[in-house]
């Protein structure tokens, strides 16, 4: 065999290779967050975490909350006493890394110190009537400097000291940041999201199903997957269509079932796409029913 034939064969089967990935990527639009009326009473409880670092954490989220109008009641409502009420828990921590490398600089190689400063709160928001857990997760912020060696003695010390006074307390804004992050994450917002869509040559139901989830039509995408599913019993790639329903049905909101169809899709093919949906389904079901559960309660109030 000549070796032009052997470059052109691993040509064509990388080719064919690349062709075989069937995952379609669409933007879909989703409504996140859980604090849904600017009556509902929203409390700080335990923040566990390095002592002084949770205590300045935990008072900077109490200080966000009580100056943000999510989660204030209206001056008219001062007196209300709100029918519903969650009250934020969970572990605060902070890190700090560094490392040393060389940089050659012309003639002369210089040594630099990388430093990294992290932040990171794993929340639980609880119910405060019923004492459910609500929603739990985590938020990150880091930030990072680069310093070039000073050397030890003690100029290399009284460098570091008048750096780190300039500077000052580099997990203050960070914790800023966090702040922000977590309220922005648990409040109200339409977000864009990626969705992964699998079509298949033998299955054309799954890219028309596509082309209506793109659209938005998700109604219309389950009829399509559904279809799909009825057709072609038997077939090895059935786990398709079993992930693009359960797709179709957690964005239609019907969630039980969407967690029968990405499981039985995930049993039949442990793709990690599979599994990462199957969270993100647990996730929005748990904000969609507070939300759905809160408003009630507002409407059986006549709010």
């Amino acid at each position: 065999m000549k070796p032009s034939f052997i470059i052109s064969a691993s040509f064509i089967f990388l080719l064919l290779l690349s062709s075989c990935s069937s995952g379609v990527n669409i933007t879909a639009s989703r409504l996140s967050g859980i604090v849904v009326d600017t009556s509902m009473s929203v409390g700080v409880g335990v923040i566990q975490g390095p002592e002084l670092g949770a205590v300045e954490f935990r008072g900077k989220l109490l200080n966000a909350i009580q100056s943000n109008r999510t989660f204030k009641a209206p001056e008219e409502l001062t007196g209300f006493v709100p029918y519903a009420s969650i009250l934020i828990e969970g572990v605060y921590d902070q890190s700090y890394d560094e490392h040393s490398y060389e940089k050659q600089e012309g003639d002369e190689t210089k040594e630099y110190v990388e430093k990294t400063w992290s932040v990171r709160f794993e929340y639980r928001i609880i119910d405060k009537e019923t004492g459910d857990l609500v929603i739990d997760g985590r938020v990150e912020a880091s930030d990072s400097d680069t310093d070039e060696e000073t050397g030890g003695g003690i100029l290399g010390f009284l460098v570091d000291l008048i750096g780190a006074l300039i500077s000052g307390d580099p997990y203050d804004p960070l914790q800023g940041d966090l702040v922000n992050r977590f309220i922005g994450e648990i409040s109200p917002h339409e977000m864009k999201v990626t969705v992964t869509l699998y079509e298949d040559s033998d299955m054309p139901e799954l890219k028309t199903g596509i082309t209506f989830a793109r659209a938005g039509e998700w109604k219309r995408a389950l009829g399509a997957f559904l279809e799909a599913l009825e057709k072609h019993q038997g077939h090895e790639d059935l786990h398709k269509a079993y992930y693009d329903a359960g797709v179709a049905y957690e964005y239609d909101h019907q969630y039980s079932l969407a967690w029968e169809f990405l499981e039985k899709a995930y049993q039949m093919n442990p793709e990690p796409e599979y599994r990462a949906e199957i969270y993100r389904c647990r996730r929005y079901e748990q904000e969609w029913k507070w939300r759905e559960g809160y408003l009630e309660k507002l409407r059986l109030m006549g709010r």
